[in-house]
């Protein structure tokens, strides 16, 4: 998880936690980005997962915290939802 958040550039304010992921262990990472062409700060959060077939990084950014914040309810249930089948 470190390495993928240090990968984003320019971030910052980085916390990561373990959490489950619909009852895989997993890590979470919330931190913020500094884009420098428009000017802002926004938040990015990232799951990183092992499942049965392999590892599994769900990222959310958005283009801005507004567009982060109306789509952090997918990303939840996304987590949630990893690792069940049909």
């Amino acid at each position: 998880m470190k390495t993928f958040v240090a990968a984003e550039h320019f971030e910052s304010n980085v916390r990561i936690r373990e959490v489950k992921a619909g009852g895989l262990p997993a890590a979470e990472a919330d931190y913020t980005v500094t884009d420098l062409a428009a000017g802002e700060i926004r938040p990015e959060r990232a799951l990183a997962v092992m499942t049965e077939r392999g590892g599994v990084v769900l990222h959310l950014g958005g283009l801005n915290a507004g567009e982060h914040k109306a789509m952090l309810p997918a990303f939840e249930l996304a987590t949630k939802t990893l690792g069940l089948t049909s």
